[in-house]
């Protein structure tokens, strides 16, 4: 009797433990050539036909973004759209401007051994020559190990 609950109490252990296991990757957020220290309610929306399926929390540090094993295998079963949503603070003239993005994100993007997406804000004057997003005051751009995503400039 003794061995078949030790027995259960180890499968139970490992089930709560797998349960813990993150999953992270090498992602560097820069916004307007700076990177980004905070990401602030960092979230991947899963959604299809513009309804929400689930959202799911993320952990950002510089270079690291984190989510639990479950939540990653989620998104790489999941039929649909998945979108990085945070906010990012940023000070001017010793004001603080909080602007939120929605980057429409790739399944792909989980499978690189890095990435650097830069996020540029085309209401600034460096960045009025790139196409912005539609609706949106900002584009992005993205930089992996296959290779490099870059917006249109206009002449």
């Amino acid at each position: 009797m003794k061995k078949i609950i030790l027995i259960l109490v180890c499968i139970f252990c490992e089930i709560a433990l797998a349960q813990d296991a993150k999953r992270t990757f090498n992602f560097i957020i820069t916004v307007d050539e700076n990177i980004a220290t905070t990401l602030h309610g960092g979230e991947i929306i899963l959604s299809k036909a513009n309804d929400i399926f689930r959202t799911i929390h993320l952990t950002y540090d510089p270079g690291n973004l984190s989510m639990n094993q479950t939540d990653y295998d989620e998104i790489i079963k999941f039929d649909g759209s998945i979108t990085l949503k945070f906010d990012y603070h940023e000070y001017v003239k010793d004001e603080q401007k909080v602007i939120n993005y929605e980057i429409e994100m790739g399944k792909i993007w989980f499978e690189q051994s890095y990435l650097i997406l830069n996020i540029l804000n085309t209401n600034k004057k460096k960045y009025k020559k790139v196409e912005p997003l539609q609706g949106k005051e900002y584009t992005f751009e993205l930089q992996y190990p296959t290779g490099q995503m870059l917006r249109v400039r206009k002449k």
